[in-house]
């Protein structure tokens, strides 16, 4: 535990959906026990969505912008538009993480059904500039002369149709 109470120690996860608890001994001898819930996490996970603590909790690890759509990928979640735009800012960060725990996710990530439209939310809010900047510098080059589609955008495109073909190869 994260803090002096479980309150504190909720205060410092990084979403709603992971900021509830239980006492283990109510746990295990009530049917239906109560929640500690200060941030709404029940009311989100029924909704399917994924909703920051603070937004400390992105500068705190900035990992977590990967985690959210990881979860999001995996879970089928939704992310939540002010916690999409609290991620922007904080994307160059991503840098300063150790890069086996980036891997552990991305790796986490790619392998959902379902990622490609997580990918280009990243993309859109710039993620991947900062995860691969090799793929960064693509951007504004024409695929093919007069062609309005530049190799970026033709990249994260050709990452939804290799998604779409390895789901339903027919």
């Amino acid at each position: 535990m994260r803090g002096e109470t479980i309150i504190t120690d909720l205060r410092c996860r990084d979403f709603t959906i992971n900021a509830m608890a239980c006492p283990l001994a109510v746990l295990l001898t009530q049917t239906a026990p109560g929640l500690i819930d200060p941030y709404g996490g029940w009311d989100d996970l029924q909704a399917r969505t994924i909703r920051m603590v603070s937004p400390m909790s992105f500068r705190d690890d900035p990992l977590r912008l990967l985690r959210a759509f990881r979860l999001a990928a995996t879970l089928d979640l939704t992310i939540d538009p002010p916690t999409l735009a609290a991620m922007e800012p904080v994307a160059p960060h991503l840098v300063d993480v150790a890069a086996e725990r980036i891997h552990r996710e991305l790796f986490r990530l790619f392998a959902a059904l379902q990622s490609s439209p997580h990918i280009a939310t990243m993309a859109h809010l710039g993620l991947l500039d900062v995860l691969f900047p090799e793929l960064a510098l693509s951007q504004g080059s024409p695929c093919q002369p007069g062609e309005r589609l530049d190799i970026f955008d033709h990249s994260v495109r050709t990452y939804q149709a290799v998604e779409d073909l390895i789901s339903d190869p027919g």
